[in-house]
């Protein structure tokens, strides 16, 4: 099944993004987590453009516009302080995945859907935190309807899987997808 590959042969680089971002062993300041979601918007906003103009979505049977996550980046970072203008100005990242075909993206979506599971504990770990309310539109992206989402996903991706022949693509997309953000975000406390 190719959601237990993935989850298996992505491993070492999801653990590595995750101790990159060291949430929950270096609590954040505002700045390192205004620096984060900067990060994170400069990662989300071109992918998300890529993988909406490569395919009728819809035709596919697959809700990609509701997967969107820049416009809850864009809310968390105006509340920080950020406008527009600054948003437009924002470095984006140079170095992204291959997103040239479905397969592809695919892979790249399950690493970004995965990471709306994780994004629920660090909703709570930030409302825990001094130096807060941390703004968590990001991070709580669907809410209570995450479970639910990542079912679909999953149950749309391991359909997409058993119709074709694509698995060993999909898998080196996530693994890439993994190496190009954890190479893109910051490292633990940075601020610039």
């Amino acid at each position: 099944m190719i959601l237990a590959r993935l989850k298996q042969e992505t491993q070492p680089q999801h653990e590595a993004v995750e101790r990159r971002l060291g949430l929950f062993d270096h609590p954040p300041t505002r700045d390192s987590y205004r620096t984060l979601l900067r990060r994170f918007y400069g990662f989300h906003e071109p992918v998300e453009a890529r993988i909406g103009g490569l395919a009728d979505w819809s035709q596919l049977g697959f809700d990609f516009d509701r997967r969107r996550k820049a416009a809850l980046l864009e809310q968390d970072l105006q509340a920080l302080g950020d406008t527009r203008a600054t948003l437009d100005a924002l470095p984006r990242c140079p170095d992204l995945p291959d997103l040239s075909s479905v397969p592809r993206a695919l892979g790249c979506l399950y690493v970004l859907e995965g990471s709306t599971l994780g994004g629920q504990y660090i909703t709570r770990h930030l409302g825990k935190l001094p130096g807060g309310p941390f703004p968590t539109a990001f991070f709580a992206s669907y809410g209570d309807e995450v479970g639910a989402m990542w079912k679909a996903f999953g149950a749309f991706l391991t359909a997409y899987s058993q119709a074709r022949a694509d698995d060993d693509v999909i898998v080196a997309s996530a693994r890439d997808t993994f190496a190009a953000l954890g190479a893109w975000l910051p490292a633990v406390g940075e601020t610039a």
